[in-house]
């Protein structure tokens, strides 16, 4: 059955709210914050009762994390720790590396195919709200290396079984508005000796001073207008480009998000009505009301469409 039969069911009038769901990506590391402590933290945070997170997952070409970054440098050379002295950033890699079977990818659209990403989902888990996604927001930090490119998209479902594909995110236009300027974007075609094509986060692995001193991040704040009645969304990080000993960071992975009211009336006239169908609790339509709770469907004088709820 769609959904969108169900939150008639329900009587679908989203309630208007505000809420912020976050992946920190910070788990418990060793002493020297180079490898992961114990079981990796991978579950996220969300202020809305009505949202379920997915713990972090990731695509077939991404290892299972077992490495961590603890530390970057300041302007000046000094050091600090992302998080704090027992937790650290984890550290994503590629199953295939330069050194490998195969040679490093180097383009986004193959790396995305090898399921170079990592995964960050959640969906509504009642029947009376949609998202309404107002940003994507995450730091992101490559390390070791100048050569890692990096993408974004939003993948979903809407209320009637859809899919919806957002494209890439980050774009030669649009990638110094949201990173504020920090990291870069490269263009030309993937040829020995040549940059690889793509957006390239800051480097910030404690090898070196950083280009934003005061998170050691490139800070991205993607704006979403998704124009779909979504019930679960999915961003998928894609990451290319990755050489031996080299990995892209991700810290405060975050959807921002606000419900949005649809105006189901209830109340309905009969004699406006021109026709009407029943439909019990659960969304089966029935030839008459039942016994208990039923929804009703009329068809107006004027073609439109109002629901009530009514008890017999």
């Amino acid at each position: 059955m769609k959904r969108n039969l169900l939150l008639v069911a329900a009587l679908f009038c989203s309630v208007a709210m505000s809420a912020q769901s976050t992946w920190s990506c910070i788990t418990t590391c060793s002493a020297d914050g180079k490898s992961v402590e114990g079981t990796v933290n991978l579950k996220g945070t969300t202020t809305a009762s009505n949202i379920a997170m997915s713990d972090i997952t990731w695509g077939a070409g991404v290892k299972a994390p077992t490495t961590t970054q603890k530390t970057f440098k300041d302007a000046g050379g000094t050091a600090y720790n992302f998080v704090s002295d027992t937790e650290a950033l984890i550290k994503w890699v590629p199953t295939t590396i330069n050194g490998g079977d195969d040679p490093t990818i180097k383009e986004l659209a193959p790396a995305y195919a090898a399921g170079q990403y990592v995964e960050f989902a959640m969906e509504i888990n009642n029947l009376t709200d949609v998202f309404n996604l107002e940003a994507l927001k995450l730091d992101a930090v490559r390390l070791g290396t100048d050569a890692v490119r990096m993408n974004v998209k939003l993948l979903g479902t809407d209320v009637d079984e859809m899919e919806y594909d957002s494209g890439w995110l980050i774009t030669a236009d649009n990638w110094s508005a949201i990173s504020g300027g920090i990291g870069s974007w490269t263009d030309g075609e993937v040829a020995e000796g040549e940059v690889i094509p793509g957006y390239q986060p800051s480097r910030e692995d404690g090898s070196k001073p950083n280009s934003s001193a005061d998170k050691g991040c490139s800070s991205l704040n993607i704006p979403l207008s998704i124009g779909k009645d979504l019930y679960k969304v999915k961003a998928h990080v894609v990451f290319y480009g990755i050489a031996d000993n080299k990995a892209l960071a991700l810290r405060n992975v975050s959807f921002v998000s606000k419900g949005e009211g649809t105006g189901i009336q209830d109340n309905v006239s009969v004699d406006e009505s021109v026709a009407a169908k029943y439909y019990t609790i659960s969304g089966v339509e029935v030839q008459e009301p039942v016994k208990g709770i039923n929804i009703v469907k009329r068809t107006m004088t004027d073609g439109s469409v109002k629901y009530s709820k009514e008890i017999k």
